[in-house]
This record gives C-alpha cells, sequence and structure tokens, in this order.
C-alpha cells in the first residue's frame, strides 16, 4: 500500500511542479518581449509560484486524508465481506463432507441390497414349481396319467 501512496503523492508533485514550470515559462516569455523588465519582477514570480504550489500542497493533503480514510473505510468493508466469504466457504465445505460420507453410506447400502437380490433370484430359480412333485414319491409319467385320468 505504501507504494501506491508513494505512486500518487510522486504524480501530484509532477503535477505541481508542471504547473509552476508551465507558468514560470509562460512568464518568462512574456517578460523576456519586455527587455526593461527588472530581476524583481523575476523574484516575485517565483514567489508566486511557490506560494501557489504551497496552496496547492495544503489542498493535496487534505484529499489525501479523505482518500486515505476512504481508502481505510473499503479496507474495513472488504475485510468485512472475506470473513464472510470464508465463513460461508467454511459451512459449504463441512456440507460436502457430510454429503460425501451419505453417499458413501447409500453406496454400501444399495450394494448390500444389490447382493441380496442376486442371492433372492439364486434361490428363486433353484427352487422347484408348485406342480413339480418329483424327488418326493412320485414319477414325472405317474404325475402325468393321473392328471389325465382325472380329467376324463
Amino acid at each position: 500500500m505504501k507504494t501506491s501512496s508513494n505512486k500518487r503523492f510522486s504524480r501530484k508533485h509532477d503535477r505541481k511542479v508542471l504547473v509552476a514550470e508551465e507558468r514560470t515559462k509562460s512568464r518568462a516569455d512574456s517578460n523576456s518581449d519586455l527587455s526593461s523588465s527588472s530581476s524583481s519582477s523575476s523574484d516575485s514570480e517565483q514567489e508566486e509560484v511557490h506560494c501557489f504550489m504551497a496552496d496547492q500542497t495544503d489542498e493535496d493533503e487534505s484529499s489525501s486524508a479523505d482518500s486515505s480514510f476512504d481508502e481505510l473505510e473499503d479496507t474495513d468493508i472488504l475485510k468485512t465481506e472475506l470473513s464472510k466469504l470464508q465463513a460461508e466457504n467454511e459451512l459449504l465445505r463441512n456440507e460436502i463432507s457430510e454429503l460425501k460420507a451419505e453417499v458413501a453410506k447409500s453406496t454400501v447400502e444399495m450394494s448390500s441390497w444389490n447382493k441380496a437380490n442376486l442371492t433372492l433370484q439364486k434361490l428363486y430359480e433353484s427352487q422347484k414349481q408348485a406342480s413339480d412333485k418329483t424327488g418326493i414319491g412320485f414319477n414325472n409319467s405317474e404325475f402325468c396319467e393321473g392328471e389325465t385320468s382325472t380329467q376324463s
């Protein structure tokens, strides 16, 4: 921040010097036309320039103080906003980690459901149909003949 203040001061100082030089040159040009001018008028011109620069310096110092105060207010506002955003960021990070844990838990639960579903399908495929009584004392041929004889 000091570099920006130095740059501002330097720019203001350059502007003052430039204004002073322009006034001095314009007066010197007008005085060169008058060859009878004395050195006392040159001294008074220099004094005017210094007074002008002093007045300008006072104005710049007050505006510099105002701008410094404004910069401090802006800095405070930005710091407040930054702390709010950091707090919000932390809350969002916590929410993300909670959601990731929930996703991991759901993934494990879905995996166990899928495994149970496959086991149930295998069990269902290995079961005999209700009308299939082979292996409990009936023959398929006897069962089929008995079925046809009862229908007739």
